[in-house]
């Protein structure tokens, strides 16, 4: 298994906004994202991992 060398960062993109991003991040085949608990929007990068990632693997 390989690691996806770009993943998509998650810094700076409010809670509203980073579902829906990370959403369409996997959609277009993004499969790594770069989160940290400072940024605070951790609980909204999961609920839009939730239902795509039984489809496809994701690193976090």
């Amino acid at each position: 298994m390989k690691i996806p060398q770009i993943q998509l960062g998650t810094w700076l993109i409010n809670n509203d906004d980073v579902k829906k991003v990370v959403r369409q991040a996997i959609s277009v085949g993004y499969r790594a994202f770069d989160t940290a608990r400072d940024y605070g929007n951790q609980n909204s990068v999961g609920k839009g991992i939730w239902i795509p990632m039984f489809n496809a693997v994701i690193y976090i």
